[in-house]
């Protein structure tokens, strides 16, 4: 699991290296946000960070002023690598569902190949900083869980799972669809599994 995610760092990663000479990506020796939204997270987590209140601070604003604020690491610093350590985090959900379906092998393969799938990787370069960094890992983490819950019937992974989704949906409000299919499947494989 530690080298899939190392492999999803190092990938990632080459970005710094790719734009290390460039002087247009960077104002005031911090690498520029390659994003429009990212710039009204940085506002709403700044104004968190001074004691001021957000009406309809976002999750990631909200993550964002709790780590700067707890690792007293600089606001610019944290919106260019962050993306880079969450984006990464897809590989892990995707190797424990490998597990729980029964290839922790299959399951690492399926991590790298996850971290590296062009749609995530490319919301997930440095500074690239939106709700898109956790839009996998989340509802992959939920589908563990219920793997898990299907495996071992027990409240502790139906808890797990509703939590996960609980998070999914306070992330990326929009991520209800995948959800509800999630739940879809579920209950047809249950129907199927019963008779």
């Amino acid at each position: 699991m530690l080298l899939a995610f190392c492999i999803a760092i190092a990938i990632r990663s080459i970005w710094f290296w790719q734009f290390a000479d460039v002087a247009d990506a960077r104002f005031s020796d911090v690498y520029l946000l390659t994003n429009n939204d990212g710039y009204s997270f940085a506002v709403q987590a700044k104004a968190i960070l001074e004691g001021g209140t957000i009406a309809n601070a976002t999750a990631v604003s909200l993550l964002l002023s709790a780590i700067a604020g707890t690792l007293s690491i600089s606001l610019d610093s944290l919106m260019v690598i962050l993306p880079v350590i969450l984006g990464a985090t897809a590989v892990i959900p995707t190797i424990l569902v490998g597990r729980a379906l029964g290839s922790t092998w299959v399951g690492f393969l399926a991590g790298v190949f996850c971290a590296t799938m062009p749609a995530l990787f490319a919301r997930s370069i440095p500074g690239h900083i939106d709700t898109d960094m956790l839009n996998v890992t989340l509802p992959l983490l939920s589908l563990w869980a219920i793997l898990r819950f299907l495996d071992e019937p027990n409240r502790h992974w139906a808890t797990a799972a509703g939590l996960f989704s609980a998070l999914a949906l306070f992330w990326f409000s929009s991520i209800n669809v995948l959800l509800i299919a999630q739940l879809g499947v579920l209950g047809i494989y249950l129907m199927v599994r019963r008779e």
